[in-house]
């Protein structure tokens, strides 16, 4: 029986519709599957741009804690030269007053008639002597402990640095092996949502023309 014109229109109308739908269906997914495969690339740039802003910083701050450690370093070794160098000055000026002390001990004797080759005199003397050396010797120990403590100091100062900076380089290692993970994470989900998305839009598209050709077949089967 042949189909009324009107309604083979209305059918091929129909079927054209559910052609049409699923193309356009296809299309937006593809669409929409290349707008969430762009996003994530997007989102992993930034997210890697600001991890590595991150790391430049934790390595600049690695270099300016060993810049001011070198610094901190320079003035403690200058303060033990200074230290030595002061207890030399002082050493010998106090040589120099025990030597006149020593000479005006010995010209008192000498003007007293005291004989300086034995016994009590000559003890005194010597011992006089004695702590004079003593004396200037300690001063030149102390100054030279001062200075093997400033050293000292400076090396802890170096060291500490130098573990501290390798801290926040190693951090900053983590940073970028972090960064990079996670933006290959983002990518790979926005590709498997971009997946899903174009296999979307392929039933849409196989489903349109499903339905047209059941359109079809169904107003085919109602007109026998």
């Amino acid at each position: 029986m042949p189909i009324p014109f009107i309604l083979g229109a209305a059918i091929a109308a129909k079927m054209g519709s559910d052609v049409i739908g699923g193309v356009l269906g296809r299309k937006s997914a593809k669409k929409a599957a290349y707008a969430a495969q762009l996003g994530a690339e997007q989102d992993a740039q930034a997210y890697f741009a600001i991890a590595e802003e991150n790391r430049r910083r934790t390595l600049q701050d690695a270099n300016d804690l060993l810049a001011i450690a070198e610094i901190n370093q320079s003035a403690l070794e200058e303060d033990a030269l200074a230290a030595e160098h002061a207890a030399t000055i002082e050493a010998s000026g106090l040589a120099v007053e025990q030597n006149r002390m020593l000479g005006a001990q010995q010209a008192a004797y000498g003007a007293s008639g005291v004989v300086l080759s034995s016994g009590s005199p000559l003890q005194v003397m010597q011992d006089s002597y004695n702590l004079a050396i003593r004396n200037v010797n300690n001063v030149l120990e102390q100054g030279a402990t001062q200075a093997k403590r400033l050293l000292s100091q400076s090396g802890i100062v170096g060291l500490e640095a130098e573990q501290h900076a390798k801290r926040l380089v190693d951090e900053a290692d983590i940073l970028r092996k972090t960064a990079t993970y996670e933006a290959h994470r983002i990518i790979r989900g926005g590709q498997i949502e971009g997946v899903a998305l174009k296999r979307q839009g392929t039933q849409m598209l196989i489903s349109g023309f499903g339905n047209a050709i059941n359109t079809g077949i169904g107003a085919y089967g109602a007109m026998k």
